[in-house]
């Protein structure tokens, strides 16, 4: 079974600034612990929906409207523990001298794919998709359980997605 953290990342300039910044550094962070984190708690993959598009009012929307959307994904491998730390990193972080994203872990980019749709099972599992959905709502990141073959065929459709459009 794969365990898989979803995060969502938005359009602002900032926040894109912040992403690609972690895609090339290897490192992401949070705000705060997953929902129903526990020190026992680990994850191996994340991923990452961003700028959804196709939806009236962003991505804090109902699953139905949700399920309309098209967004950019990116699946990493998370390559450490999640840790507690205090110094600023981030780019918006270093500006503002504040600590905005201090539980961090380091991944590495395994695929990712612009346009992809959130309709559920079409290229995104129900519970990614949802994930990615919830964790528009700041705090709410969360972790899903996915079994083996669904996620292997879940990363190549990606990774075949991205290669196409690239």
């Amino acid at each position: 079974m794969a365990s898989v953290l979803t995060t969502y990342s938005g359009k602002s300039s900032d926040v894109q600034r912040n992403l690609q910044f972690g895609i090339a550094n290897g490192r992401w962070g949070l705000k705060r612990q997953p929902v129903d984190w526990n020190k026992d708690s680990r994850f191996d993959w994340q991923v990452i929906g961003a700028c959804a598009t196709g939806l009236k009012r962003g991505p804090r929307c109902q699953p139905e409207e949700w399920v309309t959307a098209l967004l950019d994904v990116y699946v990493f491998k998370v390559t450490s523990p999640l840790v507690l730390e205090s110094g600023a990193y981030w780019p918006d972080e270093v500006t503002e001298s504040a600590v905005k994203y201090p539980f961090r872990f380091d991944i590495e980019l395994m695929a990712s794919a612009r346009a992809v749709p959130t309709a559920y099972g079409e290229v995104l599992p129900r519970d990614i998709s949802e994930g990615i959905r919830r964790a528009a709502t700041p705090g709410a990141e969360s972790i899903a359980i996915i079994g083996d073959s669904v996620w292997s065929e879940f990363v190549d459709r990606i990774a075949h997605r991205g290669r196409r459009h690239s």
